[in-house]
């Protein structure tokens, strides 16, 4: 195990596990300073640079569409630690711990198995190490839109997903934590999360049905996932705001207009943070210029006028907006947009 003896350059505490985006050339200056580092997710093709060995490190091979390249970083407001179990590489503090595993699936061959397998593991694993909360969850599903078996490879993800989660008897209303899948090319299933010794506090969309109650159509199973999970803390609140897209109702709308998708997405956000506000009265139902945006575009010729219209529609800051092409979950959604929100006390 090794212990990371880095201290916050105030001295104050921040939030048990705060993210922010850095470009990805100051890394190197972020890991000689007093910084403390609990986490590196690179977005792209790997760093020409050594991050420590004892950092987790996960690297998701997506094409960023903007430049400079940027790394999400996660910090922690104490020392960390890490080390690895059984496949899951992770670091942790007093209160919040943070793993990765990926899974090589050639040919994309028993997915629901892989996946299924992978969050029993996850499950058992936070509970044995006393972080039980999963709190949040990014998954890139290899091929997500393919049928190799007459199942889209997202459907049964899906329903690996479900399965382990009623195995590990996770309260969907109560414990699902927030989420994103997207795809990937490169033939690994590539999973993070976060997970806390306490429990968050699960938020859904009144704009939408509930995901773990689609109808049949979506899938054997449905999709098992919050629409955000609040964590809260002495210092501020953290809302994670799973993956969202242009869906009302469990429909999606806006099918080839990428201007009525990105509109009906951006609605669909700040109603969560509306739900998030009746819980959290600090936070004002709108995006603010220091949350943290994650953009999938299916297709990088519209990255441009996404770009744009973002910037246009939100107060987010630009350097706080990170750009991917990807598959989305579903074939006639253009782009999904997730966030980290957070508030610190005065």
């Amino acid at each position: 195990m090794t212990v990371h003896k880095f201290k916050s350059k105030e001295g104050v505490a921040l939030l048990p596990l705060a993210a922010r985006y850095l470009p990805s050339s100051g890394l190197p200056e972020l890991f000689a300073s007093n910084e403390q580092v609990m986490a590196i997710v690179n977005y792209g093709s790997e760093l020409d640079f050594d991050i420590p060995a004892s950092l987790v490190s996960v690297n998701v091979p997506l094409q960023q569409l903007s430049a400079p390249t940027i790394a999400e970083v996660w910090l922690s407001d104490s020392e960390v630690k890490s080390a690895t179990s059984n496949g899951i590489h992770y670091s942790f503090n007093s209160s919040m711990l943070f793993g990765h595993v990926v899974a090589d699936i050639p040919g994309i061959q028993n997915l629901e198995q892989e996946v299924e397998e992978k969050y029993q593991r996850i499950a058992k694993f936070t509970k044995e190490k006393n972080y039980p909360h999963i709190i949040r969850i990014w998954n890139y599903v290899p091929d997500i839109n393919d049928e190799p078996d007459g199942l889209e490879n997202y459907k049964s993800f899906s329903l690996g997903r479900s399965n382990a989660f009623e195995d590990q008897k996770i309260d969907m209303v109560r414990d699902l934590p927030a989420a994103s899948a997207l795809g990937i090319k490169n033939g690994k299933l590539i999973i993070y999360f976060i997970a806390s010794k306490s429990p968050g506090s699960q938020v859904e969309n009144p704009r939408q049905v509930n995901a773990y109650h689609y109808p049949p159509k979506y899938g054997p199973k449905s999709p098992s996932f919050a629409r955000a999970n609040i964590m809260t803390t002495k210092d501020g609140h953290i809302n994670y705001i799973s993956g969202t897209a242009s869906i009302v109702g469990h429909e999606t709308l806006h099918t080839g207009d990428i201007e009525g998708q990105l509109s009906e997405t951006i609605t669909n956000i700040n109603t969560v943070l509306e739900m998030a506000t009746r819980k959290e009265p600090k936070k004002n139902n709108f995006l603010s210029e220091n949350d943290l945006l994650k953009v999938y575009i299916r297709n990088g010729k519209s990255f441009g006028l996404i770009r744009d219209l973002l910037e246009n529609e939100t107060s987010v800051k630009k350097e706080n907006i990170m750009y991917l092409e990807t598959d989305i979950c579903r074939n006639d959604l253009m782009l999904e947009i997730e966030a980290v929100s957070m508030v610190f006390k005065s």
